[in-house]
């Protein structure tokens, strides 16, 4: 196999891999926040939410008047431009977010920020 197709295969797997991953994450946490009661917005990574704007983080969360959001990556995620972008804004509009690789530390935060308790 020649060398560009090569990378490219191996590149594809890595990414294949890595939203295996990720997606993994999404589905544990929406469990873990239905179990909790907490209504949610997820925004599913590689579509199109119409209303959220690009970038927007992977998880909304609403109770009690506080809105906590959470954006999952692997451990070798990079935030996408649009998220780079989108994500300052949110906190600058003092809104709670979290980026993380961990659905427990993501649990955690969030019940903190909506309960005040670990």
């Amino acid at each position: 196999m020649p060398k560009q197709l090569r990378a490219q295969a191996e590149a594809a797997a890595i990414s294949s891999d890595r939203m295996e991953r990720e997606s993994e994450m999404h589905s544990t946490f929406a469990d873990l926040l239905y179990h909790a009661g907490w209504p949610f917005i997820h925004a599913r990574f590689g579509k199109i939410v119409r209303d959220l704007p690009p970038g927007h983080p992977d998880f909304t969360i609403l109770f009690g008047g506080k809105c906590p959001m959470v954006e999952f990556k692997t451990d070798d995620g990079e935030l996408t431009e649009s998220q780079k972008a989108r994500i300052p804004v949110l906190i600058a509009a003092k809104n709670d977010v979290l980026v993380t690789s961990s659905v427990v530390e993501a649990f955690r935060w969030t019940k903190r920020i909506l309960e005040g308790g670990e």
